[in-house]
């Protein structure tokens, strides 16, 4: 009954957990649709800037008029596009330290199962030395959490390193 009140209030734990993570990848999509427009917005103002300059036109406000929508363009597109890049870091983070929580949960719980499998050794009456499956269960535990401690380093560096690099992301497609 331990395992499962355990396991229940984990698993209500990490629900909740993920409903940020969930709504930042909404938030992702969503500046993704801005950052879309933009991209057609200056595909457009650049065919109407070829269109004038083929034509011929000497009408010199009218392109500064498509220069300045462009640079509006432009600047929506940085500002979607940075906001973008920051949800996705913060997201990348939260699902890191979810999982890392998830890991906590999951030998919390675990650690209810010896006493769960001694009781049903006993109960069918199969020897077993209760110290030393301890001792072994425990040595396991121990490895699993030094693996998932190293896993999320080594994201958590990944993430670092992705927010170092250098991309064009804010340049139009």
């Amino acid at each position: 009954m331990n395992y499962q009140t355990a396991l229940m209030s984990a698993y209500l734990e990490l629900l909740v957990l993920r409903g940020p993570l969930v709504l930042k990848k909404i938030a992702i999509e969503s500046h993704q649709k801005y950052i879309d427009r933009a991209d057609a917005g200056l595909q457009r103002i650049d065919q109407l800037m070829k269109q004038h300059n083929i034509s011929g036109n000497a009408d010199q406000a009218a392109f500064e008029r498509l220069v300045a929508q462009s640079k509006i363009e432009q600047n929506a597109r940085k500002s979607h596009s940075d906001k973008q890049s920051a949800l996705h870091k913060e997201l990348a983070l939260g699902q890191i330290a979810l999982t890392e929580r998830m890991a906590e949960l999951a030998v919390n719980t675990a650690r209810l199962i010896p006493d769960a499998l001694l009781s049903c050794r006993q109960e069918l009456s199969l020897p077993i030395d209760p110290v030393e499956y301890r001792r072994l269960y425990e040595a396991q535990q121990e490895a699993a959490r030094m693996i998932m401690s190293e896993a999320a380093r080594r994201s958590r560096d990944l993430v670092a390193a992705a927010d170092s690099i250098s991309t064009d992301s804010n340049q139009p497609k």
